[in-house]
């Protein structure tokens, strides 16, 4: 039994992970699977380092209050990642199956297009985020919590907001970059970032004696950082502007194009 592959995405892929899937399956489930672990471990690790900046988080504050400041922490990450997380990154997962495919049979400007138009939805998300986060006191009051811990908790997330601005433009280009077989950049960032979240927290929270609200600014620093960088590395590793790259490997961003260097 063999996998049957579009000739389009073959003819873009050559010599990469799919061609190798096109093989006799009976002889090929190990490899198959080491392929899928060896490129889903970028992944892993940047989502186990997405957690741990939260956790990080909840340590410093811990070592500055007691249970009330932890809790209001805790609450305010939970609500946050419900309302504005947890929509971009599942959008996010149906850019890049849309992304990839696009791709594969090499629709460049369509797939260029697709991105910008993520970055928008995003954006749009972003702003229902803000309206959770101004009627957050009204709606977790429902659950019975004390005043006093309401008012922690909203302004924990006033201060988090600006992150999800920052994780709604990586997060997007995340997707596109993975799409276009770039999988261990979002590991190197998200490494090099995390030691940064650190020391922003301990500056923060401590050194800067801002309390438990240098907590959610370091993560805000942490995820525009993200953005920033990733934009960048875009700009000036695989972004070209002369019109020559018409006959390569690219993608149309608006006016520039992504090249698939190999």
């Amino acid at each position: 039994m063999s996998v049957l592959i579009d000739p389009k995405l073959m003819a873009s892929f050559k010599g990469s992970v799919v061609e190798t899937l096109h093989v006799d399956m009976s002889h090929s489930y190990f490899r198959i699977l080491f392929y899928i672990i060896w490129h889903s471990i970028p992944s892993m690790v940047t989502n186990l380092f997405s957690f741990l900046q939260i956790t990080v988080s909840l340590v410093f504050i811990g070592q500055i209050g007691g249970y009330q400041l932890t809790a209001a922490a805790g609450l305010a990450h939970v609500y946050f990642n419900a309302f504005g997380f947890a929509p971009i990154v599942s959008f996010g997962n149906g850019l890049l199956n849309v992304a990839s495919q696009l791709f594969g049979a090499r629709r460049f400007k369509d797939l260029g297009l697709s991105y910008q138009r993520a970055l928008i939805f995003n954006m749009i998300i972003g702003l229902f985020a803000t309206i959770a986060v101004l009627v957050s006191k009204q709606v977790l009051s429902i659950s019975g919590i004390e005043p006093g811990l309401l008012d922690l908790t909203y302004d924990y997330l006033t201060v988090l907001l600006v992150s999800v601005f920052g994780v709604a433009i990586y997060d997007a280009t995340k997707q596109l970059l993975i799409s276009q077989n770039y999988f261990s950049f979002q590991l190197k960032l998200f490494g090099a970032v995390f030691c940064l979240h650190v020391l922003w927290s301990w500056l923060f929270v401590k050194v800067f004696d801002i309390g438990v609200l240098g907590a959610p600014l370091a993560k805000a620093f942490t995820d525009v950082i993200n953005a920033l960088i990733i934009i960048i590395y875009c700009i000036i590793c695989l972004l070209y502007t002369s019109d020559a790259a018409d006959d390569l490997l690219c993608v149309d961003l608006g006016g520039r194009r992504i090249i698939k260097k190999k």
